[in-house]
């Protein structure tokens, strides 16, 4: 996830955590003390980013796709260590107060992120495995925007606080289970597509969910179909190879810092290499960013004896 994804998730789950306490059960547990410890639950994922940013502040996108405290265990560490020494000067039951305070907001900025198709790889350092529900686009733009006019005109309107801050909430979850069975729906369509014994990988475009993808990822490529909500259309598109120079592209692969990001960046990297007399390029896009030219990618250019490497990873909005 990138840095601007993540803030924003992390954004949309402080707002949903001032939503819950608006309840009054969660508004007693918690307390101001638990509540501001929630607070700082929800940027807890994003803890290692400041440190990692001084020392390479030219690779924050990467860094973000890479934070270490979206995975349970070191949390979890982290977590325990806190909680034993907040034990031993305050006590076993604030200490279980104040973790599962903190916890809550970790929860939910965690379930915000496994609900796009960035997803999360919850169990490294002993697997890299990529964790996704993904019903909605990383960022969370629309939820942060509704939540965000819930919580505000709540605050201009005291009287009506708390219908203002349901309001929203119903909007939110009504959002979700629309996403939830558009999600479910097409899943069910693509076990009919062709390499039917290919598992099929859906993923929402926009978010205002009017356009999805439903990718199959093959030896030879991937192949592609976008389902247009509001006009219940689908529509096929070619097979896209993974690249164009299979042999080029094996040989740059060797470079690890190619393959670090190659693999945590991208979900269906897509590599185009160009070779000359004097270099080599190499641009990696996402599959569905490489039709309409935006997108994240990642350039670079080296000299044909693999030395004098350039890296340059961009983002266009």
């Amino acid at each position: 996830m990138l840095e601007q994804e993540a803030l924003l998730t992390a954004t949309a789950a402080m707002l949903l955590l001032l939503a819950l306490h608006q309840v009054r059960p969660v508004r007693a547990a918690l307390g101001r003390r638990g509540f501001l410890l929630a607070l700082g639950g929800t940027l807890l994922p994003l803890l290692d980013l400041p440190l990692r940013f001084a020392q390479a502040p030219d690779r924050i996108g990467l860094l973000a796709a890479d934070a270490r405290f979206y995975a349970l265990y070191p949390t979890a560490c982290l977590l325990g260590a806190l909680g034993l020494l907040a034990a031993a000067a305050l006590g076993a039951s604030s200490a279980l107060r104040m973790g599962g305070a903190v916890a809550l907001g970790y929860g939910l900025h965690l379930l915000l992120t496994l609900l796009t198709p960035v997803g999360a790889r919850l169990f490294w350092p002993f697997s890299d495995l990529r964790v996704a529900l993904p019903l909605m686009p990383a960022g969370h733009v629309l939820i942060v925007g509704v939540l965000a006019t819930g919580v505000l005109a709540g605050e201009a309107l005291p009287r009506l606080r708390r219908r203002f801050t349901a309001a929203a909430a119903v909007l939110v979850a009504l959002y979700t289970a629309f996403a939830a069975g558009e999600w479910a729906m097409l899943h069910l369509q693509a076990r009919r597509f062709e390499p039917r014994d290919v598992a099929a990988r859906v993923e929402p475009e926009d978010a205002l969910l009017r356009q999805w993808a439903v990718v199959k990822e093959t030896a030879e490529g991937y192949h592609l179909w976008r389902w247009h909500a509001y006009a219940n259309t689908l529509t096929a598109q070619a097979l896209t190879p993974r690249s164009n120079e299979p042999g080029v592209l094996a040989w740059i692969m060797a470079d690890p810092t190619v393959r670090h990001i190659y693999f945590r960046l991208f979900r269906n990297p897509v590599a185009h290499v160009e070779v000359s007399n004097s270099q080599f390029t190499l641009v990696v896009q996402e599959l569905a960013d490489v039709a309409e030219g935006g997108g994240r990618s990642l350039h670079v250019d080296m000299d044909p004896s693999g030395g004098g490497r350039f890296y340059e990873l961009e983002r266009f909005y």
